[in-house]
């Protein structure tokens, strides 16, 4: 594999991983039955 295809798996890996985070915080955010909603966000 080249480089730029690592490049590119890394790339696509870390916008779903950023997508996955947001929909963490989302559901958090929206259940206030969580402990986790309960702190404040920074």
């Amino acid at each position: 594999m080249s480089i730029q295809t690592l490049k590119n798996k890394a790339f696509r890996v870390s916008i779903q991983w950023n997508a996955l985070v947001r929909k963490l915080l989302s559901l958090e955010r929206g259940a206030p039955r969580s402990g986790l909603a309960r702190k404040p966000l920074v």
